[in-house]
């Protein structure tokens, strides 16, 4: 059985520690997959396999606005993009339920899958709203011991 499953791609955790990514420098891209994929946890870097396809929709997704720096509190660092993410006026007739944020600056490295309720849309905008940028609510937070 094959499941998306909503986590930090644990890659990402670790060229985190590296800096190989620059969260407010690098393309970061958001691509959408069907409920039959199976993105997560062990996904390493961007795969058309699973992807949705239709119209409008450009296999690879979309820019997400990326020019917000991370930020620091206490021993949490945070950062969620800059605007909701928005795939305009597409066609997706086939049930999807997933978007992978991947860095098309470093090899499309994976950053985060992020899984919702099985959706098609049919020649209308499909946004995914990013959460306020604070410490206990951003899309990504680590927090240090």
């Amino acid at each position: 059985l094959m499941a998306n499953v909503q986590a930090f791609c644990s890659l990402f955790m670790t060229e985190a520690l590296d800096a190989t990514h620059d969260l407010s420098v690098d393309t970061i891209k958001a691509a959408l997959y069907l409920t039959t994929a199976n993105i997560g946890l062990h996904t390493t870097q961007y795969t058309s396999t699973g992807e949705v396809s239709g119209l409008n929709y450009v296999a690879g997704g979309i820019v997400v606005d990326s020019t917000r720096p991370p930020l620091v509190a206490g021993k949490v660092t945070y950062w969620t993009p800059g605007a909701d993410i928005v795939f305009s006026n597409v066609t997706l007739l086939t049930s999807f339920n997933a978007a992978l944020l991947y860095n098309a600056s470093k090899s499309n490295k994976a950053l985060g899958v992020w899984t919702f309720s099985a959706i098609t849309v049919n020649l209308s905008n499909f946004t995914l709203r990013v959460p306020s940028n604070t410490v206990g609510a951003a899309l990504f937070r680590w927090k240090s011991q």
